[in-house]
């Protein structure tokens, strides 16, 4: 199986053409993500693992992932007194 590489002219960046034979083979298809690593022979190419609902769900610290933003001191619009309708 052959694959191609070339430079794209616009952007300076590597383009690498994977043959739909060799991607099926691989199990990879369009819009799933590939994850590139460099190691001593070359490139490793290999698909990422995708979460469902329940998985990231299990994953969620709240530790880690809960909490407020912005928890800070008012800044901007928020510093002014309420309005007073009347």
């Amino acid at each position: 199986m052959n694959t191609s590489v070339a430079i794209d002219p616009e952007t300076g960046a590597y383009v690498l053409t994977l043959p739909a034979s060799l991607c099926e083979a691989a199990g990879v298809s369009i819009n799933r993500p590939l994850i590139v690593e460099p190691i001593a022979a070359g490139l490793l190419l290999r698909t990422a693992r995708t979460q469902n609902l329940e998985q990231k769900l299990a994953a969620f610290d709240p530790a880690i992932h809960g909490g407020e933003l912005m928890s800070g001191l008012r800044v901007g619009q928020e510093r002014l007194p309420p309005c007073q309708g009347g």
